[in-house]
């Protein structure tokens, strides 16, 4: 297994920037996260699928789970880092909800990039 670090970090800075885009709307506008509350584990999952289609040649699965997974982590950590920072400026939340959910973007979008990872290295074959 050969992981790719810069493709993985290609891919969480792709999701990193729609997970910022989404991440700055939902608080400028709150009533759309509960509306679109699915799209940010999306956004890590499909990180993590970009990294399986930037990779050159066959993607294993474990490889694909691990580079999924990173490049999520990425992805999941800006958004969750832009929106909750918005937060405690702008709404007055407390700054313990920044750091908390900054480790639930983080875990939140490992999980669900190793997901997007493992499910287009098996389409890939």
């Amino acid at each position: 297994m050969k992981l790719n670090t810069s493709i993985a970090l290609k891919a969480g800075l792709i999701g990193a920037a729609a997970g910022a885009v989404f991440g700055i709307v939902v608080s400028i506008i709150p009533f759309l996260g509960c509306l679109f509350s699915w799209v940010g584990p999306l956004i890590a999952v499909v990180a993590g699928a970009l990294y399986v289609h930037f990779s050159a040649g066959k993607v294993e699965i474990a490889e694909g789970a691990l580079g999924g997974a990173l490049a999520g982590a990425v992805a999941g950590a800006v958004g969750a880092l832009v929106s909750n920072l918005i937060a405690v400026i702008f709404q007055n939340a407390a700054f313990i909800s920044l750091i908390l959910g900054l480790i639930g973007g983080i875990v939140g979008g490992a999980i669900g990039g190793a997901i997007g990872g493992v499910i287009y290295s098996l389409i890939k074959k």
